[in-house]
């Protein structure tokens, strides 16, 4: 399944830069980093199963176009489907760290879904601008990013491709 996984996302990216050869090195792995979870266990991206997708959505739940990009896609049968599939998982990081609002508006969140606080200082990252909320990112099964934008469109369309 690994495998598979993996070489559905190394073909994606080879089909989008049709230009330039893409080796696997040269695709940027996810920066870790920590969060906590609505049970309270502290948790790193890199602990995320490794044997399927992973969108990663950083988001902060007073922010309205977070709020909007959530609701679509909490609606979204592509990804309702994947999820059900066991071929995507959905990590979902406050970023704000405002705990009581975090915990007033996780539980709008799917049950399938990790839900996370985030606990590591990410203002020096050269790879999340967390000021930049809502972000998507989604991850292949090594924690590469196959994608990084913040049309819920575009991220739909690569899940469509892949399977």
């Amino acid at each position: 399944m690994r495998i598979w996984i993996l070489m559905i996302a190394w073909v994606w990216a080879l089909m989008v830069s049709a230009q330039t050869p893409v080796s696997p090195d040269s695709i940027p792995m996810a920066e870790d980093f920590s969060y906590v979870t609505a049970e309270g266990c502290m948790l790193k991206l890199s602990d995320m199963p490794k044997d399927k997708l992973t969108l990663m959505v950083l988001y902060d739940p007073d922010c309205k176009d977070c709020r909007q990009m959530l609701f679509s896609l909490r609606h979204s049968s592509v990804i309702s489907q994947r999820v059900g599939e066991e071929l995507l998982q959905v990590l979902a990081v406050d970023v704000d760290a405002n705990e009581a609002l975090w915990q007033e508006s996780r539980g709008e969140l799917p049950d399938a879904w990790t839900k996370g606080l985030l606990k590591s200082d990410l203002s020096q990252s050269r790879m999340y601008d967390t000021s930049a909320v809502p972000m998507l990112y989604l991850l292949d099964a090594d924690q590469r990013i196959i994608m990084a934008d913040n049309n819920v469109q575009t991220l739909i369309s690569i899940l469509i491709s892949l399977w």
